[in-house]
């Protein structure tokens, strides 16, 4: 039974410390932190204060902002979102209006390539009229228009020509002349 006598006396050092010591001390802290808050006194706010300085307490308590620094952070982003905004708003309408620009450029060249195309037709029509005229000349005389003409007209006008009739035009030409336009047509194959 020595046993359970010495279980007892320690339960009962226990329970007297605990009614004795720790109860009155939490109501004394209890009643202290009701009488400061009634005052005016935050000891919460102080406690965060001077724990954020302590290096391992640092960590324990929390870092959160004010609900003011909270709406100021986030006006700031408001603020820098609608500047990006404005910025490539402006960027598209910049992009916009070169889009504009080289959509009538391209307008523009495209007609003057079907005008330049109507052209080449056309002169192509009469490169093969002309030379059809040369078919039913004489000779002699095809040979002499024919060597008054710029090279490269000359030279059009002969490859539009059948082998025959060519052949027959640069016989009754200038040699030196049939010989460099003999050279451009074997140049142009």
């Amino acid at each position: 039974m020595a046993k359970g006598e010495k279980n007892s006396e320690k339960t009962g050092k226990i329970k007297w410390i605990f009614f004795i010591v720790v109860i009155p001390f939490l109501f004394a802290v209890a009643v202290t932190l009701l009488i400061l808050t009634v005052a005016g006194i935050n000891l919460f706010d102080i406690a965060e204060k001077y724990g954020k300085e302590i290096p391992v307490v640092r960590e324990w308590v929390s870092q959160e902002e004010s609900a003011e620094e909270q709406l100021d952070r986030y006006k700031k982003m408001v603020s820098d979102y609608e500047q990006e905004i404005t910025s490539l708003n402006q960027t598209i309408e910049e992009k916009e209006r070169s889009i504009s620009k080289l959509e009538n450029q391209l307008q523009e060249l495209n007609l003057v390539l079907d005008q330049t195309k109507e052209k080449s037709i056309n002169i192509e029509e009469a490169m093969t009229n002309i030379s059809q005229s040369f078919v039913e000349m004489d000779p002699i005389n095809a040979a002499n228009i024919l060597e008054k003409l710029e090279e490269q007209t000359a030279l059009k006008l002969l490859e539009k020509l059948p082998n025959d009739t060519r052949g027959n035009i640069l016989a009754k030409m200038d040699p030196e002349v049939a010989a460099r336009l003999t050279e451009l047509l074997l140049q142009n194959l």
